[in-house]
């Protein structure tokens, strides 16, 4: 495609100026065709990931919220049966 090509906007000589290789490596594979240099899968998986974590916390939130209630719940029972039963 034409727009992959027309928009490498790294500086002339950015390879001399980089000093770190993991960086280099990068712009040199999204200089590549297809470019395999891109981050979108990468940062789809974080995004997935955090996404799920977000999930397992309401879940477990809920969990607690729930327990704590039925707790309550027994709490004021009991209270009730013990006054029921000095009578």
């Amino acid at each position: 495609m034409i727009l992959d090509d027309l928009f490498d906007i790294a500086q002339a000589d950015a390879l001399e100026v980089i000093k770190i290789k993991e960086d280099r490596d990068f712009l040199i594979s999204q200089r590549q065709k297809g470019r395999p240099g891109s981050m979108l899968g990468i940062d789809l998986k974080i995004i997935n990931k955090e996404k799920r974590a977000e999930e397992r916390l309401k879940i477990i939130e809920e969990r607690r919220k729930r327990t704590y209630e039925e707790s309550e719940i027994h709490g004021q029972e009991n209270n009730y049966i013990t006054v029921n039963i000095m009578y």
